[in-house]
């Protein structure tokens, strides 16, 4: 394989020749598979690997779960949606029963990543002894004959798959129409440069402390949601049930026989059952038995101010971020499918569209009901699926906290007739309920959510540094990389240390 240069007239034109001896598997053709880049990244990586490949140290794990061989129990799914900017995170539990045997088992140690387009950016470290995932996920567990005594080499394989070189050749070697994928040799024929255990270590410590500080985010924000729950009286709370016999055997479901007035479906203007299912009104009356119920609009200093849709003739590679609802979680901005917008464009729609630094984000279209307090100002513009909220008289993270919780999601289930809506209306955002719980109460749970911010951000930079050092070691050497990281840890303890001071 070779690339080459055409140089015309008006411009230049970079091209690959590849023999048909040096195709593929399954004589790939596709011209983007032998793109330029892509063959000059791995010919550089090839270099460097000394023939290591990922293959050779790690294996696709596929255990299927079997849904025959456990009783019913909560499990944690890692779905695609719970993952971006190479980190997970949060793996939600549901029933076992929810999933069929299309879910593969990943332990404590594996490493995760997505081959669907346009989720390259999904990679994550398995920190939870059993995680179940779906099928788009791949699941890379560490060949013990191979690996013997190679400790963290895991850590090591997590932190590659990020850099620039990986994500590009996946990027290349993308293959299919509706949904475009890599074949899972593409991965396993990887170059991997492998460095020494010194090395290794200290990429291992780096992402035990990115770990670390990850969990430690998490306990801090589900503390803040449970205060919430129990100030609420909602703390375990599930919808009543009735048992029901099939064939003699007995079996629980929620209550689902809700009997109205006319004059109430008319008034509402709803038809459909689900809207009147009578979880909702056990929920909704426990509330208003326990706390001050006010609508959102009641906490609004402007009305909701919109997105725009600038529309995909107006994508670019490059340029001003165009936030759209697939990048929006309720712990901050992310970098998936990140599509951008010409600096023309942005200066003609920021005075307008350009989110400010406290303003809650909330997502109305796709998935909507996620809530995030902007810690900084950004340079972008909202989507037309994204509503920002100004708000006044109460703590900003506090009611992110309630929208994002099951306060705000069940009532948002009931708008959507018993499933995730497409489109939530202005009208129904504005009057969307807000238990108003003390002010100390509030301040409590916002300081949880800010120390949680706080420590996801400081993960964040120590998952950085470990990415940059295996990049420089990749682009010069080891000596550089290990000097690299040492420095940066030295700069962060110190920063960390003089914060905890003031």
């Amino acid at each position: 394989m070779l690339t080459t240069i055409h140089k015309g007239k008006y411009y230049n034109v970079e091209y690959s020749i590849v023999n048909v001896a040096e195709l593929e598997e399954n004589l790939r053709i596709g011209a983007e598979t032998y793109h330029p880049e892509k063959l000059k990244i791995l010919s550089f990586l090839n270099k460097k690997a000394n023939g290591d490949t990922i293959g050779q140290y790690f294996y696709l794990a596929k255990e299927l779960f079997d849904p025959q061989k456990f009783p019913p129990r909560k499990v944690r799914l890692l779905e695609l949606k719970n993952m971006g900017n190479f980190e997970i995170f949060d793996i939600p539990e549901v029933l076992s029963t929810e999933f069929g045997s299309t879910k593969n088992r990943a332990r404590f140690g594996d490493v995760v990543i997505s081959r669907l387009r346009p989720y390259l950016k999904q990679v994550g470290f398995i920190y939870f002894p059993e995680v179940y995932t779906t099928t788009e996920l791949l699941i890379l567990r560490q060949k013990i004959t191979k690996a013997l005594g190679v400790i963290g080499l895991n850590y090591y394989l997590y932190t590659f798959l990020m850099t620039k070189w990986v994500q590009r050749i996946l990027f290349w070697s993308q293959e299919g129409v509706n949904h475009p994928r890599f074949p899972k040799y593409v991965l396993l024929n990887c170059p991997m440069p492998m460095p020494s255990l010194e090395f290794i270590t200290i990429v291992k410590q780096l992402i035990e402390n990115y770990l670390n500080l990850k969990q430690k985010a998490e306990q801090l924000y589900k503390q803040a949601e449970e205060i919430l729950l129990k100030e609420l009286g909602l703390k375990n709370w599930e919808p009543k049930t009735k048992k029901i016999k099939i064939s003699g055997v007995e079996f629980e479901e929620e209550e689902n026989i809700s009997i109205r007035m006319l004059s109430e479906v008319i008034k509402a203007d709803r038809l459909d059952a689900e809207y009147w299912e009578t979880k909702y009104d056990e929920f909704l009356n426990r509330l208003e038995g326990k706390v001050i119920l006010k609508p959102l609009k009641r906490f609004l200093s402007l009305k909701l101010l919109k997105g725009v849709e600038v529309g995909s003739d107006n994508y670019q590679e490059k340029g001003v971020s165009f936030i759209r609802v697939s990048n929006i979680t309720k712990f901050g901005i992310i970098e998936r499918d990140q599509k951008y917008i010409s600096e023309e464009l942005y200066l003609e729609l920021k005075d307008k569209f350009e989110p400010e630094k406290g303003e809650i984000l909330l997502t109305k279209d796709a998935t909507p009901g996620i809530a995030y307090v902007l810690k900084e100002d950004i340079r972008g513009i909202i989507a037309s699926g994204i509503v920002r909220l100004k708000v006044k008289d109460i703590e900003k993270e506090y009611l992110s906290l309630v929208i994002n919780s099951i306060v705000g999601q069940m009532q948002i289930l009931k708008e959507g007739g018993g499933s995730i809506i497409s489109h939530w209306k202005p009208s129904q955002i504005e009057n969307l309920l807000i238990p108003l719980l003390d002010t100390q109460i509030q301040q409590k749970i916002s300081q949880l959510i800010q120390q949680s911010f706080e420590a996801r951000e400081n993960s964040k930079k120590l998952l950085e540094i470990a990415k940059r050092a295996v990049e420089i070691y990749i682009e010069k050497d080891e000596e550089e990389g290990i000097k690299y990281a040492k420095k940066e840890i030295k700069s962060l303890r110190l920063k960390w240390e003089n914060e905890n001071e003031a």
